[in-house]
């Protein structure tokens, strides 16, 4: 066990050891938590906090749809009303999706290549989540989260009927 100080503006170095066994580098993100009485370090990044808010938003009801084609959700994260008031059903689909508010904001922060790029991909997952384009592969096996491509810099995140959009730039 190796012993650390706490420096000024409570800083602490993360001995080597330790480091290199978890694989910390220089600029990674640790979630910093209270358990027991101790303070715990958990490598994270910042796409996993940003799932973890909108599967926190899903789970308190804060989400848009399902809907069943992709020109439902494709309208409705591009309009700023209330989406579940109007889905007009124009294909069948194999799956549907729902999207949190989280993805909202991102959605409309998204420049418009990636909106228009997001809009194609999500056609393609409603359609055949195996298809080649969409990259799909697991994320995170133990909660049954999905990423997907949405174009060389830009991810998707999806579970079951939940998708949300996010960006791997760092």
């Amino acid at each position: 066990m190796a012993l650390v100080s706490v420096k000024g503006k409570y800083q602490v170095v993360i001995p080597r050891d330790v480091r290199e066994a978890v694989g910390v580098e220089i600029g990674d993100l640790l979630e910093a938590k209270v358990e027991a009485g101790k303070i715990t370090l958990t490598p994270t990044s910042a796409v996993d906090c940003g799932v973890a808010e909108s599967l926190a938003d899903f789970a308190a009801g804060r989400s848009y749809g399902p809907f069943n084609t992709t020109k439902d959700l494709v309208n409705s994260s591009r309009k700023r009303e209330d989406p579940r008031e109007s889905q007009v059903k124009t294909q069948a689909a194999e799956m549907t999706a729902s999207y949190s508010k989280r993805f909202v904001k991102q959605y409309a922060a998204a420049p418009a290549a990636v909106r228009q790029a997001f809009d194609k991909q999500v056609s393609l997952l409603l359609a055949n989540l195996n298809h080649p384009s969409l990259h799909a592969k697991k994320y995170n096996e133990a909660i049954d989260l999905w990423q997907g491509r949405v174009n060389r810099d830009w991810r998707f995140i999806s579970r079951s009927r939940a998708t949300s959009i996010t960006s791997t730039r760092s």
